[in-house]
């Protein structure tokens, strides 16, 4: 902004404005000012939009009758940032959710996760992948699933089941493989620890609604879903090598038989 006001205040003689040094000291002087003033509306509506958003997403996960808990993140780590700026493992509820995004952060510039506890997503880090798997779970793309567009593919949101507890589908990065190929699907969900994954959500950089979690319920993961993470759930053996990963984007072979 510095560089604007010189470069105004430099083509003010061309503009055949007859000013003195004092005035144009003045002219500088104001044109700071004015651009102080943006910048601290644009932080104002920066903090609002993450304030007002994070409150009507908590409502809407109590009124969906979930324990998933939002929580601010540290952006000042970069603008993809998913690093909790609170200690969210133990005893961080709604109410403190509320009482954090109603107060007055000690770092304004903080972005917005889920602290997930009774959802599961899948997060497609590639449209390849996603369209991929779209095309044998037409649930990925159904108007009540609620799902995010983010920089790289989407999230897709459900309910958890006792089922994915029973089976062992915890969150884990890269769990996923298909004929020996590694799947670009990341499963965010709660640990077998009972800690929450972390989901960054709009208005968090990259992130966008598309079927917004304000606005529709998240549905219980399909039965054919839930059996092809099952199914393709990575089960490595204590001290075996991982296998280089490979590019997954073609219909999944020998995968059981499915319903959506």
């Amino acid at each position: 902004m510095r560089a604007e006001i010189q470069q105004v205040v430099a083509t003010v003689p061309f503009l055949g404005w007859n000013l003195t040094a004092s005035s144009l000291q003045m002219l500088a002087r104001l044109l700071a000012a004015a651009a102080s003033v943006a910048t601290a509306t644009a932080w104002l509506r920066a903090r609002a939009r993450v304030r007002d958003e994070a409150l009507a997403l908590q409502d809407a996960l109590d009124r969906w009758g979930l324990d998933d808990v939002v929580i601010p993140t540290k952006t000042v780590d970069g603008p993809l940032s998913k690093t909790p700026c609170v200690r969210h493992k133990q005893g961080w509820d709604a109410e403190c959710a509320r009482r954090f995004f109603r107060g007055e952060p000690a770092d304004s510039r903080v972005g917005l996760a889920l602290c997930l506890r009774s959802m599961i997503v899948l997060d497609f880090d590639t449209e390849a992948s996603y369209d991929t798997m779209l095309r044998q779970f037409p649930a990925l793309g159904a108007p009540d699933a609620p799902r995010a567009r983010t920089a790289k593919g989407w999230h897709v949101l459900f309910r958890r089941t006792p089922e994915l507890d029973a089976l062992g589908v915890w969150d884990k990065a890269r769990c996923l493989t298909v004929d020996g190929v590694e799947v670009p699907v990341d499963v965010k969900t709660r640990a077998s620890t009972g800690t929450g994954g972390i989901l960054a959500v709009y208005p968090s950089a990259g992130k966008e609604w598309v079927v917004d979690l304000k606005e529709v319920q998240p549905p219980p993961m399909p039965d054919g879903l839930v059996r092809w993470l099952d199914a393709h759930q990575r089960r490595e053996r204590p001290g075996a090598a991982a296998a280089p990963p490979r590019s997954f984007s073609r219909p999944p072979a020998n995968s059981p038989p499915t319903t959506s």
